[in-house]
């Protein structure tokens, strides 16, 4: 399957953010960061944010939690631009 027709996603794996651009693609803000919920996804459908360039309420800004984001991030990027494919994330061990 191509996936979605047409279909653009972006994902954002970043140390910083640069302000200007953000806003003009209409993303929501936290000062500088990008604001995400849950699953990574931004106020704008098919981006995605990890790492130190976005925020949620808790976040701790450490390296070790921007390397969790990613993976989330990536995974639901994927069911964003396949949504009749039951994507899973696959486990090290069973590779």
């Amino acid at each position: 399957s191509l996936g979605r027709k047409g279909c653009g996603c972006l994902l954002l794996l970043a140390s910083r953010a640069a302000e200007g651009n953000l806003k003009k693609w209409g993303l929501q803000l936290n000062r500088h960061k990008i604001i995400v919920n849950s699953k990574q996804e931004t106020s704008v459908a098919g981006i995605y944010a990890a790492g130190d360039c976005c925020s949620y309420d808790g976040k701790i800004d450490l390296i070790a939690t921007g390397l969790g984001e990613a993976p989330t991030a990536i995974n639901n990027a994927m069911n964003y631009i396949y949504p009749d494919q039951k994507i899973q994330p696959k486990h090290s061990t069973s590779l």
